[in-house]
């Protein structure tokens, strides 16, 4: 699902920030030091909603798991749970694992929300800065509207990424904890050696055919 998701794009793109804040600081340097700070200030909010969500995405992440793992355990004892009275118990203890479940989430998905709205208003108002400074600049006859424009147009674009992974981090945490799980399982498997099967025969016999 993460692959498939813009979290993985907006990973692709961050690299290019770079390019795009040189070449706003080749227009003027006032115009790049406006824009470097603007992106250090929003990978810094970055940084911060990782450590902030990194518990409460581990909480959610747990409480979802025990929960699925509850309904299949009462999928495969279904029978035996019916036999022996314990329907209402059973699905008692499910319900508790799912609200915990539900917590959690709404614990997660809360902060991560506001952080995520934080931060597209921090670009939007990184772009009216840029856009008051490169104003500034024109009335100074330092720099041209043209120039203006496209740095605000770059910086956007240089931001844009920024904030996708702000947005998508859930998304992130959740494919690195999967990420995780896997390689822990992989490293307990026993090397197992590939077993040598007879060439099939075609061998068919049938009985009480009607």
């Amino acid at each position: 699902t993460f692959l498939s998701g813009p979290g993985v794009l907006a990973l692709f793109d961050a690299p290019w920030a770079t390019l795009y804040l040189a070449i706003i600081t080749l227009m003027h340097p006032l115009l790049g030091l406006t824009a470097t700070l603007g992106a250090l200030v929003l990978v810094g909010l970055g940084v911060l909603t990782d450590r902030l969500t990194r518990e409460a995405a581990g909480e959610s992440l747990r409480a979802s798991r025990m929960t699925t793992r509850t309904a299949e355990k009462l999928a495969r004892n279904a029978e035996a749970i019916v036999g022996m009275g314990m329907t209402t118990d059973a699905i008692a203890r499910w319900r508790e694992h799912h609200e915990q479940s539900l917590l959690a989430q709404e614990t997660h998905g809360r902060a991560s929300s506001i952080l995520a709205s934080l931060a597209r208003t921090l670009r939007q108002v990184l772009q009216v800065v840029m856009l008051g400074v490169g104003a500034w600049l024109v009335i100074d006859m330092q720099a041209s509207s043209g120039v203006m424009i496209a740095a605000t147009i770059l910086l956007s674009r240089a931001l844009q990424p920024v904030e996708h992974l702000i947005g998508g981090l859930r998304a992130l945490i959740d494919a690195r904890g999967a990420w995780e799980r896997l390689g822990d399982r992989n490293a307990d498997l026993p090397s197992q050696a590939n077993v040598a099967l007879p060439a099939p025969t075609g061998r068919i016999e049938v009985e009480r055919l009607f």
